[in-house]
């Protein structure tokens, strides 16, 4: 009699993999969470089931290029895979969200993704090793003094101390703010724990497996979806929103002031065109331009730079916009502290302008130096770009002094809990800026593109000219 034939559990791990890479890729560039706050109770409701829906067509995608590409080696039907990978497959919506949020929840959300595919294979390892190992026989055949051999020591220890290893090195990069990290050690915990757990063994009528696998993705499904409503609230309108529920949910925002300044105080939620915070004036010294060292002038050599305090204007408006429109809010405050926000996906641009007293010629200074303060905690490179104009002349003429990275922003991941940061940036006067003139210093302060949805918390202190 001809042996029956037998699934492979090995090629099972392709439609899980295909799945588990083509729905990320997708959802990290399709779920993108509304400008905060901008959502009402109904919208909420379209976003959070149309995050879900799209995670499930393109799994559903993914699941059947790969089962029919191999199709030779997979055995298992193809609903019946779609079905059971969506357990581990149905997170990465939610996982995408608290990640665009920073929330330390992101952490807690792996284990389950990652312990649902470890379930998942070790599953369909299971059952076909008690289809093998149980013909009509039962377990009968085996024999009367049937026994098993002993694991060796290392296969017992070995998975205890990795989970150990891995649940202590989490909660060290939890402490640390480096979310992600601790999500990936503990997801290795519990894909360990899932592998050593006992598994079930499958029931002799098809029709049972395939409820069981409906109502466990069906509970699944329903929980995904009421989490990843929670996670959207605090989009919410000014109005509609839960009180405490960031700080549940642990998602990290900028310091906001006593009211959003992005935002309209009407409860229309209408926002406004732009908005110009202005700083108290400081009191300024007469500007004598210092001489540039020339080796010809004893003065020069020992010329002193020249400190000018910032008390300028910051600017926010949204492209096609140079400048923020005459609607646009005015009020004084700080920039360490404002929370002002696109209220659609056009990101933010922000600018700081300085007026000078009097004309300064570039022939006097070899370098512009800019003292700031960096209190943004949020990951995501800060460019400082430097522009000298002279607003004598109609067309307003303007001179580069290129662009510089704030150091502090570079970092891949920032602690909560970081103090504000002192910074340095020096600006060379290029060669050809000789017999140009300036009355105002304009800086353009440009965040990396996920984070262009709002203002950086960027203060300038003072600008240095440099003999």
């Amino acid at each position: 009699m001809t042996p029956r034939s037998s699934q492979n559990p090995v090629p099972l791990v392709l439609p899980l993999v295909g799945s588990l890479v083509c729905t990320s890729v997708v959802v990290s560039i399709f779920v993108v969470p509304p400008a905060r706050p901008s959502l009402s109770w109904q919208q909420l409701f379209i976003f959070t089931f149309l995050y879900v829906v799209v995670a499930a067509c393109v799994h559903s995608l993914a699941v059947w290029g790969v089962c029919r590409a191999f199709r030779e080696h997979i055995q298992q039907s193809t609903w019946g895979l779609t079905v059971d990978i969506w357990i581990s497959v149905a997170w990465l919506p939610l996982i995408a969200i608290l990640d665009r949020e920073r929330s330390i929840w992101v952490c807690a959300i792996l284990p389950f993704t990652v312990g649902s595919a470890a379930r998942f294979l070790k599953r369909s390892i299971d059952w076909q090793d008690s289809e093998e190992h149980e013909p009509s026989g039962g377990a009968g055949s085996r024999g009367l003094f049937y026994t098993e051999d002993a694991p060796p020591l290392w296969r017992t220890l070995l998975p205890n101390a990795i989970t150990v290893f891995a649940v202590q090195a989490g909660v060290a990069a939890l402490l640390g703010g480096r979310t992600w990290i601790a999500g990936s050690l503990f997801a290795i915990s519990s894909a360990v724990l899932t592998w050593r757990s006992p598994g079930k063994r499958r029931t002799t009528h098809l029709d049972q497996n395939r409820q069981r696998v409906l109502r466990s993705s069906a509970l699944h499904s329903l929980l995904v979806l009421l989490l990843v409503g929670i996670a959207l609230m605090p989009f919410l309108k000014r109005g509609h929103r839960t009180m405490g529920i960031e700080a549940l949910l642990g998602i990290q925002q900028a310091p906001s002031s006593r009211s959003t300044i992005a935002e309209d105080k009407r409860s229309s939620g209408t926002a406004y065109s732009g908005v110009i915070l202005m700083l108290p004036p400081k009191p300024h010294q007469e500007i004598v331009p210092p001489v540039r060292p020339d080796g010809l002038h004893l003065a020069g050599a020992l010329a002193k730079p020249i400190v000018i305090p910032f008390d300028g204007a910051y600017w926010y408006f949204k492209r096609p916009d140079t400048r923020p429109k005459p609607d646009a809010r005015v009020q004084r405050g700080d920039p360490l502290k404002a929370n002002i926000r696109s209220t659609d996906r056009i990101p933010l641009v922000m600018e700081a302008h300085q007026v000078l007293p009097s004309f300064n010629m570039t022939d006097c200074c070899t370098a512009l130096r800019v003292e700031l303060v960096n209190a943004d905690n949020r990951p995501g490179a800060i460019t400082i770009e430097i522009w000298l104009r002279d607003t004598s002349m109609k067309s307003a003429l303007a001179l580069s002094l290129g662009s510089v990275v704030i150091p502090s922003s570079k970092a891949l991941s920032i602690s909560l809990k970081r103090s504000p940061i002192n910074e340095v940036l020096t600006f060379r006067f290029p060669p050809g800026a000789h017999g140009s003139k300036f009355d105002e210093i304009t800086l353009m302060i440009r965040p990396a593109w996920e984070r262009a949805l709002a203002g950086s918390q960027v203060a300038i202190q003072n600008f240095v000219l440099v003999p």
